[in-house]
């Protein structure tokens, strides 16, 4: 009995979401669409619990494949909750606005909940496009405005590509084991102990796959222009769908493991994208770009993760950027006093010495927690906390307030504590994982990790001369990426820009509202 009602429970919490955006069809229910979100967020905590306690395991049926699913699918639906909330306010416009708005926001939803517990490789792809298409509406709730309307073609483009490579990749797999389960994959695969080509060529299709859903370069621009659409659309994208492309891997994280090919696709493309993107975030001025290229580095971070198989670190840091990037967009419009607050106080440029002096202090103090915590793991991430941890230390007599050096270590040095308890919780809801690829890979990303520091502090505290000004330049321009991206979109398949922006036109909604 309670399992027929866990899964009854578990096929609702989408169908609600679905019929409340046929309920607010013709009127606006924002009380609805609120009150059907914490709903599923009560029934998401308490599947959760349950599979906590042992009473609804995963990977038995179609749905939630793994313990990450019941994880995602609590983030999934407080962001949705919180979304909404902050929304009937954003968006109280006319209204056809809003109903356009509520209704297709309601299907993105259900779509992304679709995706995190689908089972069935047929159904995560049916949840996957249901999310391109209604997402699509969302990014041209503007259609008058030609960033937008670009962004969302180069989006369609990409979407429909990933999407092709994520299907081949699932007949592949389909063809091998005869099962459309992931789970039954999983199991079928670690019980021969062996990895067919077939199988191989399939992890690398998900995971280029992968990297096109998480917008990585080349394929990066639209994540940029999205800009232009509301900023709950711009929150929902940036903190509950764009992350997808990491979920999929942490799911089938133990076929990524043995693919070496997929594993290097993963630390060399992400880590390149998580290097350059945030390094061209600190060139940026506006709020939202700013946040859309740390969005972009840390989904190329988070694929590195992945590929050196620290999927405990790669879950913590999905949840953990889910909730910060959502709050960001949020709190977006208090950017101008915190600018203001920072340019009126005064700082002190730190010098040579305070970068030497954090460097070795936290040098020393991270390589001796690694060497207590985690002797036999991997260098290159706390080689990135150790970098964080230097850059905060040595920036303390920075806006607005001087701190002294041990204080500010101290507090530095209890934030990798908490990170180090918070990355063994999570390593119980996340799959095994070891690097295999050797020495090479670990150096490789340690690397990217002292070229981040170094172009940090050219672009902040170097000189003026001709070459780093190009440098700069160069970063701001997004090395033109972008632009060759977009170029060949337009060759492939044109799209008729709109050529001018009209906001007066935008609210007469009923003829728009009428070609739906």
């Amino acid at each position: 009995m309670l399992a027929q009602l866990n899964t009854l429970i578990e096929w609702l919490i989408p169908a609600s979401l679905i019929a409340a955006s046929i309920v607010n069809d013709q009127k606006v229910r924002w009380d609805v669409a609120i009150g059907v979100a914490a709903a599923g967020l009560v029934f998401s905590v308490l599947l959760l619990v349950e599979h906590v306690l042992g009473v609804l395991p995963a990977g038995t049926g179609w749905l939630f494949p793994a313990t990450a699913s019941f994880v995602m699918l609590v983030l999934v639906m407080f962001i949705g909750l919180i979304n909404l909330y902050f929304s009937r306010s954003y968006m109280a416009s006319t209204r056809f606005e809003e109903l356009r708005y509520v209704r297709w926001v309601l299907v993105v939803l259900a779509s992304v909940v679709l995706v995190v517990i689908s089972n069935h490789m047929l159904l995560l792809m049916v949840g996957w496009i249901g999310i391109s298409v209604s997402l699509n509406r969302l990014l041209l709730f503007y259609p008058n405005r030609p960033r937008a309307v670009l962004a969302a073609h180069k989006k369609f483009l990409f979407s429909r590509f990933a999407e092709v490579l994520l299907f081949v990749g699932f007949v592949l797999l389909h063809a091998t084991y005869d099962t459309w389960l992931i789970s039954d994959v999983l199991a079928y695969w670690q019980m021969t102990g062996e990895t067919p080509a077939a199988v191989a060529w399939a992890v690398v299709l998900i995971a280029l796959a992968g990297l096109i859903k998480c917008a990585q370069m080349p394929f990066h621009g639209w994540l940029i222009q999205v800009v232009e659409a509301p900023t709950p659309v711009s929150t929902l994208l940036h903190a509950g769908i764009v992350n997808l492309g990491g979920y999929l891997m942490i799911v089938f994280a133990p076929l990524l493991m043995a693919v070496e090919a997929a594993q290097w696709v993963l630390v060399v493309v992400g880590g390149l994208t998580a290097v350059l993107a945030g390094l061209i975030m600190m060139t940026r001025a506006s709020v939202k770009v700013r946040l859309a290229w740390s969005t972009l580095a840390q989904m190329g971070l988070l694929l590195v993760e992945c590929g050196l198989g620290l999927f405990e670190l790669a879950m913590l840091h999905l949840v953990a950027h889910s909730l910060y990037k959502a709050y960001s967009f949020f709190n977006s419009g208090s950017e101008v006093t915190q600018s203001l607050t920072r340019w009126i106080v005064p700082s002190v440029l730190p010098t040579w010495r305070d970068w030497l002096v954090a460097l070795a202090f936290s040098l020393i103090v991270v390589l001796v927690i690694k060497e207590v915590v985690d002797p036999e793991g991997v260098l290159a991430p706390w080689l990135l906390a150790a970098s964080s941890l230097a850059i905060f230390v040595a920036e303390r007599h920075g806006r607005p307030v001087d701190v002294p050096l041990l204080q500010r270590l101290g507090v530095g040095v209890v934030i990798i504590l908490a990170y180090v308890v918070q990355k063994h919780i999570f390593d119980l809801v996340s799959p095994d994982g070891a690097l295999t690829l050797g020495a090479g890979t670990d150096m490789f990303v340690s690397l990217l990790v002292v070229l981040y520091l170094a172009g940090y502090w050219v672009i902040l505290y170097g000189s003026n001369s001709t070459q780093i000004s190009r440098i700069r330049r160069a970063l701001y321009a997004g090395f033109y990426l972008d632009e060759w991206s977009t170029r060949l979109s337009l060759r492939i398949y044109p799209v008729t820009l709109p050529t001018e922006h009209n906001p007066r036109g935008l609210r007469l909604g009923k003829e728009e509202f009428a070609n739906e």
